[in-house]
């Protein structure tokens, strides 16, 4: 009774996330205790790929190397909607993040949004339980010390994925995506952040 109380509460309040980019759609939203989870999905018509649904995606690094951790100046988003973004994805445990999601975002009343988001399709067996190691190494390393958003590299969900967290839904990148649109060995010198 006590949460059904809260999840009302937060509705009422308005917690929704703020509208996302043409690109973008919010194809979901769940109501946590924090406040309202919202999916973010592409436009655009993506191949399954990712996680066996039946094994942790933390099983096994052998197809990605060592994490890298970006800083950025733009979009940093607050610490405390963050931290109350990753609470959210403890008890979203019916949430899975099949084909489209790419973001998962929490308004912070008052104080902007916090958005986790990744750069390949994720499989059916993802919940937002497993971006939580990734992000809080962003949240720690770049968040909170310097004020930044960030990315991390390499992570391995069955393809190696970038996850970034910032304060928008924005489409985060590999540099092997970057690569093929500038057609440079060095990335162009672009960042996941200049979309």
């Amino acid at each position: 009774m006590i949460r059904q109380s809260i999840i009302s509460s937060l509705l009422a309040v308005g917690t929704l996330a703020t509208p996302s980019p043409e690109r973008w759609f919010v194809s979901q939203t769940v109501a946590t205790p924090y406040g309202t989870l919202s999916v973010h999905s592409l436009n655009t018509t993506v191949e399954t790929r990712g996680i066996d649904p039946h094994i942790s995606p933390y099983s096994s690094y052998a197809s990605c190397s060592a994490w890298e951790l970006e800083c950025s100046p733009k979009s940093a988003p607050f610490v405390t909607t963050c931290d109350a973004l990753f609470r959210a994805f403890a008890s979203a445990e019916d949430l899975y993040l099949a084909k489209k999601p790419r973001a998962l975002c929490l308004d912070g009343p008052g104080i902007g949004q916090c958005c986790v988001s990744w750069s390949k399709p994720l499989g059916k067996g993802m919940q937002p339980k497993y971006l939580l190691e990734p992000a809080e190494k962003i949240r720690y390393g770049c968040v909170e010390r310097q004020n930044m958003a960030g990315a991390v590299r390499n992570v391995d969900y069955g393809v190696c994925v970038t996850v970034c967290l910032s304060s928008k839904p924005k489409e985060c990148k590999d540099r092997k995506e970057d690569k093929k649109k500038k057609g440079s060995g060095n990335n162009g010198g672009r960042k996941w952040w200049e979309g």
